[in-house]
């Protein structure tokens, strides 16, 4: 007699937990697929905060300011002469910068913007041309020059003017220099060599997007950063010394030697990497909850993992049978789970809308699941499995730092609990009893009917 596929699927365990195992490996395909449009989604959001920064100001980064002095070569024809730049840096640069938080949407994506009044002021000492092996009559004291580098002018948003060795000067753009700004504006001034020390000072007013930066170009460069802002991340090749984060504001401070960075205080030729120690914050958006999203969707392939050893071993402990169907749609549910949670979180905060995804999701499942387990016992040994699996996943995305070891142990107690409660089971004997649970009664011999011969 020819058995069907379906009473061999029905009597065997072991092909039944081949296919689910399929079904679980056959979803990774469109968990993969959730991953890409949580990807493209976080995408859509760059691509609109940068459209918004393009408009009112880019990321900023202020380089400056530096002296220039133009200086010939040391061609006899002057003919031939070449004109060079000899580039001095403060002896001391004091920047005092009040950051004005603002946001921008477009469309359901909100850019965190700043306008920021930096005070800048210092003193340079006399240029010392001996140290980079020039004569002073090659140098062309009455073009030197005054350079500060940031990196979008479009954000500057009041006349500069830079007050230079006691007098006003007025300042212009100019192209930047490479490794120092892309952008820059530059004021002439007069040098006075007799002196000693040099006096500036400038007041900035500049627009930008989320990050402000500043080079340390002092010999001692003392910074001090403040914004009503709640969620700072400081930034940059140095750690604020000094920083006091409050619930609406934060302010902090910095101090920084020229012996911390990579680029000395004068020079001549190509000019060094000066942003690379850059320092300063970035305003957060704490309302962005694409990371958190993206990490639990890597989740995915585990959750699903874990709900089919549930369902599975209510399957087993509790004598029910289910079809490969039953565990294709459960799957489908939680892949949609994760459609919910990135869809609810771009419009609220990641706590409710994991919390709404995760309670319409386990309701599903359970409603669905109901009527497949005839057992009160089943029914609330399942949906307390569900429970604990997504409470597992939000205490873990929250808990950012300790996730791995919270994991691992939580997967320990997970596989010590199937090994417990499947300890007793006769795996060889299972399909027998599965077959005789749910396949056909033997038939009682009718009346009228032949009756066995003895």
């Amino acid at each position: 007699m020819t058995i069907s596929f379906d009473e061999r699927l029905k009597s065997s365990t072991s092909i039944r937990l081949l296919i689910v195992a399929g079904l679980t490996v056959a979803l990774f395909v469109p968990l993969l697929l959730i991953n890409a449009l949580v990807y493209e989604r976080q995408d859509r959001k760059d691509r609109a905060v940068r459209e918004i920064g393009a408009k009112w100001g880019e990321p900023q980064t202020i380089v400056g300011p530096v002296l220039v002095v133009p200086y010939y070569d040391r061609s006899h024809d002057s003919l031939a002469r070449k004109k060079e730049y000899a580039r001095f840096l403060p002896e001391e640069l004091h920047v005092n910068a009040a950051l004005e938080p603002n946001t921008r949407s477009r469309g359901i994506y909100e850019a965190i913007l700043y306008s920021a009044k930096s005070e800048f002021s210092g003193h340079f000492v006399a240029p010392d041309f001996s140290k980079l092996d020039l004569e002073p009559y090659r140098v062309l004291w009455n073009e030197a020059y005054v350079l500060v580098g940031m990196s979008d002018l479009r954000g500057v948003r009041d006349e500069l003017t830079l007050s230079f060795d006691g007098e006003n000067v007025p300042v212009d753009p100019t192209i930047g220099e490479q490794n120092i700004a892309r952008e820059a504006v530059r004021a002439d001034v007069t040098i006075d060599s007799r002196k000693k020390r040099l006096d500036f000072s400038f007041t900035l007013t500049l627009n930008g997007s989320e990050t402000f930066m500043i080079t340390p170009v002092g010999k001692t460069t003392r910074a001090a950063v403040e914004s009503k802002w709640s969620d700072p991340a400081f930034t940059g090749a140095f750690l604020p010394d000094e920083r006091n984060v409050r619930d609406d504001s934060f302010n902090a401070a910095w101090r920084v030697f020229h012996l911390n960075r990579s680029f000395p205080q004068q020079w001549t030729g190509e000019s060094p990497y000066m942003t690379s120690s850059a320092f300063g914050v970035e305003l957060l958006q704490t309302a962005d909850s694409y990371q958190q999203i993206s990490r639990a969707a890597k989740y995915s392939f585990l959750f699903i993992g874990l709900t089919f050893v549930a369902f599975f071993l209510v399957e087993v402990l509790y004598k029910s049978l289910l079809h490969p169907m039953h565990y294709l749609l459960v799957g489908v549910a939680i892949i949609v789970f994760y459609t919910l949670l990135l869809s609810l979180g771009e419009h609220l905060d990641f706590i409710l809308a994991y919390g709404i995804a995760s309670v319409a999701t386990i309701a599903l499942v359970v409603s669905y699941s109901w009527r497949l387990f005839t057992t009160e016992k089943a029914r609330y040994s399942l949906a307390g499995s569900l429970v604990a699996l997504y409470v597992f996943l939000l205490v873990v995305l929250r808990l950012e730092t300790y996730s791995l070891l919270l994991g691992s142990v939580f997967l320990f107690i997970i596989i010590a609990a199937v090994m417990m409660a499947t300890r007793k089971i006769d795996w060889y004997a299972l399909g027998a009893s599965t077959k005789k649970t749910n396949g056909d009664a033997p038939k009682k011999p009718d009346e009228g009917g032949d009756k066995p011969t003895t």
